[in-house]
């Protein structure tokens, strides 16, 4: 029991250093606070990112089936390519739907 009086009385504060300590907890309170509504915003413009490319992703996925056996879609496809070549790989090189029949159709 004197051994915790003792370190008791060796750790006692002043009155300004408390006072010192409090400031800085609650600037420090204050920063966290920031961070925390700064990443909430962050994250709800993420999460409507993602609502708008899996709206995207499925236009496309419902376009492609709809469309990938037309005469129209391997020209729609290479006229996107040729707008967006980052988006072409060299898979897409050969247009869906570029089979003999859809070529007897052009």
């Amino acid at each position: 029991m004197t051994d915790r009086k003792h370190k008791a009385t060796n750790r006692e504060i002043s009155l300004d250093d408390l006072a010192a300590m409090v400031e800085q907890a609650a600037a420090k309170i204050i920063r966290l606070q920031e961070e925390v509504a700064r990443q909430n915003r962050q994250i709800k413009e993420l999460e409507q990112l993602q609502e708008a490319v899996r709206q995207d992703a499925d236009w496309s996925r419902w376009f492609r089936q709809k469309y990938r056996n037309t005469v129209y879609y391997p020209v729609i496809e290479k006229a996107f390519f040729d707008d967006h070549p980052q988006h072409s790989t060299s898979d897409d090189q050969a247009p869906a739907g570029n089979d003999a029949q859809s070529q007897q159709e052009l």
